[in-house]
């Protein structure tokens, strides 16, 4: 279009440059702030998931509150029941029979069901029960 329109010779146009850039324009304005504005709700989202408090279990046998976002690998969390697991985690023991445990993976994929998860055999064995 843009051709046609400076050299005519090529072939012609019934549009000019700005009757095609002014919605253009304003199409992209529009997109532009429904993204920042949909950014802006994901991040502020974001911010309250990882400032959310986990208890982690010290080596003296005391929990302590640690946002999410502070969590290291090799920390050992407490997880009560029904309540969110904060991020890719390791069953070391549980109250069931066996380290079995259910995890709902709705935040995940969307899909409400409960998987079966296993306690690591090796330290489930091995440790006694929690509060023993």
């Amino acid at each position: 279009m843009l051709i046609g329109e400076f050299v005519p010779q090529i072939f012609e146009t019934p549009l000019s440059a700005y009757s095609t850039l002014g919605p253009l324009a304003l199409v992209l304005a529009i997109t532009m702030v429904k993204e920042g504005v949909e950014d802006y709700k994901r991040h502020r989202s974001d911010y309250e998931v990882n400032n959310r408090l986990c208890p982690v279990v010290q080596p003296d046998g005391t929990d302590k509150a640690v946002a999410w976002k502070d969590l290291r690998v090799g920390m050992v969390i407490k997880v009560e029941n029904k309540g969110e697991v904060p991020a890719d985690v390791i069953a070391v023991q549980t109250s069931e029979a066996k380290g079995a445990c259910y995890v709902e993976t709705s935040n995940i994929d969307g899909e409400t069901k409960l998987e079966l998860k296993e306690a690591v055999t090796v330290l489930s064995v091995a440790a006694p029960a929690y509060g023993d």
